[in-house]
């Protein structure tokens, strides 16, 4: 299969619909993780800790699940592959709403982190195939910041009528999605692209994708250990539930403006200062909260910013990867350190917030670890840097042999 351009406008919209509604169902146990920790602790009785440990071990599984399916997808089938992880989708997940210990809702969850992280990888592969990966990488985070606005208003009034079912049973139905529009799936790799282990390649390639994934991985330890718990911020400030899940929810739409200035604007914006200003506002956004927890104002403007800035690292993130290999690969080991991160966080999460538990500190300790993952991060604009001033370098070089031969 050849990459998908917009020069067949009809099949690139297609196409490119079709990798959002995965997305929105592959990515589902990631968007609506404030939700999940929030149901556990607000109608299972489960202690954040827990919550936070449950989480931790579902995401493990994804992050699993995406380092193995990436590796083998294109031998095993993209098109098998998708029709297993949606079957594991909808079991977990139904299993899940049926789950009433602990022990059961870790075993379903399980089950389910493997079908999305299937799902995930399927996704990953299926972006690579779109020339101008940035342009797709933007409309999907769109796509997934809206439709888990929608969600996170949607389903805490259902379970406010119904308990905690209908979060679970929504993540099983997204499945259909996708389904009802595989004949449009990219389900074949790009042809001519080269691959991270390409012969050929530079070491110096290599290091640059290392040093960024690396970085990323910091980034997304970040978002792990804060995002989730985001509800949890809310009624620390004074809100309920509905209203803190609400307030979580109205953050996702700052996500949605962050990829869309990067959809529009990305041919004038410089991905190294981008991420920068990205990486420094979610910093900033952590302070405030940090300075006055228990505010409800302070809360909802720290989302607000904090989810901004997610929405504009993300999409330019995968540009530059997509510079760096344009077989889709280092997109999949992205997805698997961003799970790892989200598996790491809810878990060192919950054990930092039962530290903080005994000397009264609570979420604070929370929001340090997250903050201070941040600054790490900053090395992938170091390594943006250095392979802007190498592709500069190179294109003058070519320059110079071209004038050369004309004269």
């Amino acid at each position: 299969m050849t990459s998908v351009d917009s020069t067949s406008s009809s099949r690139w919209l297609l196409s490119s619909l079709a990798v959002m509604m995965l997305s929105i169902a592959g990515h589902a146990n990631v968007t609506l993780k404030p939700l999940i920790i929030s149901t556990y602790v607000s109608f299972l009785d489960i202690t954040r800790s827990s919550a936070g440990f449950i989480v931790g071990i579902e995401a493990a599984a994804t992050a699993l699940t995406i380092a193995l399916v990436v590796s083998v997808l294109d031998r095993v089938g993209r098109r098998r592959t998708l029709i297993v992880a949606a079957l594991l989708i909808v079991m977990g997940n139904s299993l899940s709403a049926l789950a009433h210990s602990v022990y059961e809702i870790a075993a379903t969850r399980i089950i389910a982190g493997i079908g999305h992280g299937a799902a995930q990888a399927v996704c990953a592969a299926a972006i690579a195939t779109f020339l101008g990966a940035e342009r797709v990488s933007a409309l999907v985070a769109v796509t997934v910041a809206i439709a888990g606005m929608g969600l996170m208003f949607l389903i805490p009034w259902l379970q406010g009528l119904l308990g905690p079912a209908p979060l679970f049973l929504a993540m099983a139905a997204l499945v259909a999605l996708p389904m009802a529009l595989m004949s449009w799936m990219p389900l074949q790799p790009a042809e001519g692209v080269q691959q991270v282990g390409a012969v050929g390649e530079t070491g110096k390639r290599r290091v640059l994708i290392a040093v960024s994934l690396t970085a990323a991985a910091f980034f997304y330890l970040s978002v792990g250990s804060f995002w989730p718990y985001a509800a949890e911020f809310g009624k620390l400030a004074g809100l309920t539930y509905q209203k803190a899940s609400g307030a979580a929810a109205v953050a996702h739409l700052a996500a949605v403006v962050g990829a869309g200035v990067v959809m529009l604007f990305s041919k004038h914006i410089a991905k190294s200062v981008g991420v920068a200003a990205a990486i420094l506002g979610a910093i900033a956004a952590l302070a405030l909260l940090l300075s006055r927890s228990e505010d409800p104002g302070t809360f909802m403007l720290a989302c607000v910013g904090f989810m901004f800035c997610w929405g504009v690292f993300y999409p330019l993130f995968m540009g530059f990867l997509s510079e760096l290999d344009r077989s889709g690969r280092a997109n999949g080991y992205f997805f698997t350190i961003a799970m790892v991160a989200f598996a790491v966080g809810p878990t060192f999460g919950g054990a930092v917030i039962g530290l903080g538990a005994q000397r009264d500190g609570e979420l604070t300790n929370l929001l340090w670890m997250s903050l201070l993952c941040q600054v790490p991060a900053l090395a992938v604009v170091f390594a943006m840097t250095a392979h802007n001033r190498h592709t500069r370098s190179a294109a003058h070089e070519s320059q110079e042999v071209a004038s050369k031969c004309s004269a």
